[in-house]
């Protein structure tokens, strides 16, 4: 049966983790081996953690870190300290993943900001699809920020701003605090057009029954959780697909402008403001 809220608001507490970002977590994030508590990770309180990283288990770890690692600078200069992070690897206990995936709506509704590390198998991994749609049916309502950074191949890449004598801004805004309020602010200005449509054209077919999931367990347990979603799969498909598309249409403005998503219970109404 469903566990009450007060309930699930504790356990969420007692599991809910998050690690710094430091350059010494490459090799963790790099490894292939096996998911495990880090013990870069601590525990974490509501509303502490700067960002929910979501990525694809089979997208490159390199480009991933040094898409990561270009974001974690910006907010380092622009707040003087590296952001708190919640990254499964680090934070969820591989030994109890079915109470790590039930309070997961807790866990991104209590991130500042979902960062999504997008390439073309986001879409492919169910972990992913879930956060993303957690966030706008959880955190977005709350004026969580949702930010997508296309990765980027490494030859495009600069040299890590932190070693560098001038360093420079990511090409992406950096926010990290709650807006309590009904928006989310996505920003997506770095990496071309290209990656959107390509997102758009793997979103029209998408269907939760085709992703998959790095343990094969994972998938069984997520795929019951979806089961029980009013309108059961089906409507789980349809909504994400909306949800995502909207979102994505918004983003689509020229530079000049900036996309704000505005969820209701229908769910986002894309909507423009000025910069600047």
């Amino acid at each position: 049966g469903a566990v009450p809220a007060e309930k699930m608001m504790r356990r969420s507490q007692q599991l809910m983790r998050a690690v710094p970002f430091s350059p010494l977590l490459k090799q963790e994030l790099l490894s292939h081996m096996a998911p495990a508590i880090s013990y870069f990770s601590r525990p974490a309180a509501i509303g502490e953690i700067d960002a929910f990283v979501s990525h694809s288990w089979q997208a490159d770890p390199a480009a991933k870190w040094d898409t990561l690692e270009e974001w974690c600078t910006g907010f380092r200069q622009a707040y003087g300290r590296w952001p708190l992070l919640w990254i499964d690897k680090c934070c969820v206990d591989p030994s109890n993943v079915r109470a790590s995936i039930s309070c997961l709506p807790v866990f991104i509704s209590a991130c500042n900001t979902m960062l999504v590390l997008y390439d073309e198998t986001l879409l492919g991994r169910l972990w992913c699809v879930l956060e993303i749609f957690a966030f706008f049916t959880t955190a977005a309502h709350a004026g969580g920020t949702f930010v997508v950074l296309p990765l980027k191949p490494r030859s495009t890449l600069p040299p890590p701003a932190h070693s560098l004598p001038s360093p420079t801004k990511p090409a992406t805004p950096v926010r990290s605090t709650i807006r309590r309020s009904t928006a989310s602010v996505s920003s997506l200005e770095s990496g071309g057009e290209a990656w959107r449509s390509s997102f758009l054209d793997m979103l029209a077919n998408f269907d939760a029954r085709n992703a998959v999931c790095s343990v094969s367990s994972d998938r069984e347990v997520l795929l019951d959780l979806i089961g029980a979603y009013p309108g059961g799969i089906e409507q789980f498909n349809t909504t994400v697909r909306a949800q995502m598309s909207d979102s994505l249409t918004a983003q689509s403005a020229p530079r000049a402008w900036r996309a704000i998503v505005h969820v209701s219970p229908s769910g986002p109404e894309p909507a423009l403001e000025r910069v600047g």
